[in-house]
């Protein structure tokens, strides 16, 4: 019996070529997964190319939403992005979730995938945890590709460019790799003014309107982004990372600010703890486990207390909080507006 094999493709030509290889190395059927997370890439195109690579069947998901409601929802609430917008890390639970399903739904027992490095570990750890009877494969990549190009990831939550070996950690980062927010000294010189609604620790509105958290999230990202808020710079030893990521940034800090206005210092010191404990669980590939979910039942507790709005100001690259309703309903929040 021909063996089947389900590989996670996010649309590159290096990974079509990598993915007959594979393909012709197992003699496997082979069906292909790709996510629309909003990267803004061509799905029909992506599709076309796992076709000619060797693909039977191509599945194309749209999970924005997802990724929205079910990783991004519950760790802004949690505090998971005040340290950071973890902007590529947050899509690949979304990712192997739709693998396993697909593999499942195929009758596959392998299934394969294009991370490396840590990424590899943390991306085969989500598997192991979700579907430990897979077979997990890595696509071996073109030895000959320029390690020094940097990698552009990008989705719903951010966009991040991560330069390799050598970069420079002392330069200043280029404009030209933005392109989700503006130079803040190019930016209006008068501020924006956004008031986030929050119910239950979960933004529900912008400015009395209310929305879904991945509408919400392209809303404010937009309106962050014209400002030139949302910039981060990381460094690591082996590594520099510039990410875009406006309505982490907006939301995060909203969300900070109504906690700090409603719990005592404990609770703070408390929330503090599990804020830091969740966003490693996302990092490090832990999220469909047992300590997830006990994270997850301490943040809905507390989270009766998180309900409000809060006034920001956007001006040129910074976000100030300006004014805070802590308790308010969210409906007389939207009735008042901004």
């Amino acid at each position: 019996m021909t063996k089947r094999l389900v590989v996670a493709y996010a649309g590159s030509l290096d990974g079509a070529a990598a993915i007959s290889v594979l393909a012709r190395r197992l003699d496997a059927d082979l069906a292909t997964l790709t996510l629309d997370l909003g990267q803004g890439i061509d799905l029909e195109q992506v599709r076309d190319q796992a076709r000619a690579a060797g693909a039977r069947r191509a599945h194309v998901v749209d999970a924005r939403r997802e990724l929205a409601g079910q990783i991004l929802r519950p760790a802004l609430t949690a505090g998971a992005f005040e340290a950071g917008p973890r902007a590529i890390s947050v899509t690949r639970p979304v990712i192997v979730a739709h693998l396993v399903a697909v593999a499942r739904m195929e009758g596959a027992t392998e299934v394969a995938h294009g991370a490396s490095g840590a990424d590899r570990v943390r991306f085969e750890r989500l598997i192991a945890d979700l579907a430990p009877e897979l077979t997990v494969h890595a696509l071996a990549r073109d030895r000959r590709e320029d390690a020094a190009a940097p990698r552009i990831d990008q989705n719903l939550w951010g966009r991040t460019v991560t330069i390799g070996e050598p970069a420079d950690q002392w330069a200043l980062a280029p404009s030209d790799a933005f392109t989700r927010t503006r130079e803040p000294h190019t930016c209006a010189a008068q501020p924006a003014i956004v008031e986030i609604a929050i119910e239950r620790g979960v933004p529900v509105a912008v400015n009395g309107v209310s929305l879904d958290i991945d509408e919400l999230v392209e809303v404010v990202d937009t309106i962050a982004g014209d400002h030139g808020v949302g910039r981060f710079d990381h460094a690591s030893a082996s590594s520099r990372a510039l990410v875009e990521a406006p309505a982490a940034a907006v939301l995060s800090v909203a969300i900070a600010e109504l906690a700090s206005a409603s719990f005592d210092r404990d609770m703070l010191a408390l929330r503090g703890q599990m804020a830091r404990a969740y966003g490693a669980l996302i990092d490090e590939g832990r999220w469909h486990t047992a300590a997830r979910a006990a994270l997850d039942g301490f943040t809905a507790a507390s989270a009766d207390r998180l309900s409000g709005a809060v006034r920001l100001q956007l001006l040129r690259g910074a976000c100030q909080v300006v004014g805070r309703r802590v308790g308010a309903a969210v409906s007389e929040s939207v009735a008042a507006g901004a």
